[in-house]
């Protein structure tokens, strides 16, 4: 099966006034510059693509476990993470997925 990625260029390719960007400049030099990735409605419409190339679930996890392993938690079974920050004093952990 197709991946997420290839699903999703074949289909924006189907769209009104597709134009790939990389097609339009093909044979001209603008290594490391940043750049969308389509254009679609007589160019009205800018389309930059991101996709995941790995699965993140597991990283709340390890976050969870070293964190418990720096504080010298000892864990059996299913804790809230509630218990474990509120027992550091935190709120908000610098460093942990969405804190800024």
């Amino acid at each position: 099966m197709p991946s997420l990625k290839e699903r999703f260029e074949a289909f924006v390719q189907t769209l009104e006034g597709f134009e790939s960007i990389d097609y339009l400049l093909m044979g001209n030099d603008y290594a490391g510059k940043q750049r969308a990735d389509y254009l679609l409605n007589g160019r009205t419409i800018i389309i930059e693509q991101k996709s995941l190339e790995q699965n993140p679930t597991d990283k709340p996890q390890k976050f969870v476990e070293r964190l418990a392993n720096e504080q010298g938690f000892l864990i059996y079974g299913q804790v809230s993470t509630n218990l474990i920050f509120g027992r550091m004093g935190l709120t908000r952990i610098a460093g942990a997925p969405g804190s800024h």
